[in-house]
């Protein structure tokens, strides 16, 4: 704790810890562990916001808020336990630290990016929007199906169909463009797989 005008430090509370612990504390509700399923989705659909954990994050809360187009602050490790926000986030291309406020470089732009994004209401629902619309991208991922199916023929000594085979009208290697906010198509998620593994 900083000292007052008179330079003295103020008095330690409880356990040790800075004298407004208790009133923050009483702001925190801890809720039992919840299965998949409805209650936990109703659970996120409450949140204005959701931070992500680290140096562990995790894929189904993420991937879940994401889907209900809620804003994901998260700041990546160095493992891959601590990078599945941003391989979601890469692949929807707002993983610009700067432009949208969700990946964070260090622990005091994670808090700059979550409080914004909490007491700004203009620019959560901004945000919020644009994880909304392009939330599908997580889930019409191609170029991630096809790289397994060739990876799997391959080790199976059998030769890797070509994406026509697997009945594609257009090519998914060519990525989508994240900033069009249309419906439809897939192909521009390629770049999560790669964020999870670096």
């Amino acid at each position: 704790c900083g000292g007052d005008d008179d330079g003295e430090e103020e008095e330690e509370g409880e356990g040790g810890t800075w004298p407004g612990w208790r009133a923050l504390w009483e702001r925190v509700h801890v809720i039992p562990r919840l299965p998949p399923g409805d209650g936990f989705t109703q659970l996120l659909n409450e949140a204005d916001v959701v931070l992500h954990p680290f140096p562990f994050d995790g894929s189904r809360t993420a991937s879940e808020a994401l889907a209900l187009g809620k804003p994901l602050v998260t700041l990546p490790s160095d493992h891959l336990r601590g990078r599945m926000g941003l391989a979601l986030l890469r692949t929807l291309g707002l993983d610009d630290p700067d432009a949208w406020g969700l990946v964070a470089r260090d622990r005091d732009q994670y808090v700059r990016h979550a409080v914004r994004l909490a007491t700004d209401h203009d620019w959560r629902r901004q945000v919020g929007g644009l994880v909304a619309s392009r939330s599908h991208l997580l889930w019409e991922d191609r170029e991630t199906a096809y790289e397994w199916a060739a990876f799997l023929a391959t080790a199976a000594g059998r030769k890797p169909p070509t994406r026509r085979m697997l009945g594609w009208d257009r090519d998914p290697a060519t990525p989508r463009n994240p900033n069009d906010q249309g419906g439809g198509g897939g192909g521009g998620g390629g770049g999560g797989g790669g964020g999870g593994g670096s």
